[in-house]
């Protein structure tokens, strides 16, 4: 219950902090994107086992305080499915992102993200929480629609190269996930 707390005061938090005035002057901002999680594999112990599609909601802030170099945070969470056994996943973290300029009018932009955060992940097939560190990367196509909104395809995936609890480590390479969404 306190996780879901902290969850929902981060979201509020996040929805104060003012908006950009301008895609072109100013890019970068809060946005949020709906996708999904394709399957892949999920090392329990050093036993390989299948993870299903599932999906996942993006929140992310990014700040360009240069025109070629953001920095910024996310939250994602996804609900997750391994043989069969469901539960839940959150990771809260951080990331950089060098930006170009693309499309023929040069009104479009890339931008290419490392991100490295915490991650959760709570299941009635784990007896205590899984925890990790979430080293992700993703890459944006942003089409500006209006001077403060943007459309936003990401592809990217996720890892977690180092976790577990006490019973047991748990550990992946690439999971891949395409999500769109919008910049608020």
């Amino acid at each position: 219950m306190l996780r879901c707390k902290s969850v929902v005061m981060l979201v509020a938090m996040i929805l104060m902090v003012p908006g950009r005035t301008s895609a072109q002057e100013s890019p970068g901002g809060l946005s949020v994107a709906g996708g999904l999680l394709l399957p892949g594999t999920v090392s329990v112990d050093g036993y390989d086992l299948d993870s299903e599609s599932s999906l996942l909601v993006r929140l992310t802030y990014d700040s360009f305080r240069m025109p070629t170099l953001g920095f910024g945070a996310f939250l994602n969470y996804s609900n997750v499915g391994v043989e069969g056994e469901t539960g839940s996943m959150i990771t809260l973290g951080v990331g950089i992102k060098p930006r170009w300029l693309v499309g023929a009018a040069q009104d479009q932009f890339l931008d290419i993200g490392l991100n490295i955060g915490y991650r959760t992940v709570e299941s009635d097939a784990f007896s205590d929480t899984v925890e990790g560190l979430a080293v992700n990367m993703s890459v944006e196509w942003i089409k500006p629609l209006d001077a403060t909104r943007d459309l936003i395809f990401d592809f990217g995936f996720i890892t977690q190269p180092s976790g577990g609890n006490d019973y047991a480590d748990v550990t992946w390479g690439p999971i891949f996930y395409l999500s769109a969404g919008i910049s608020l």
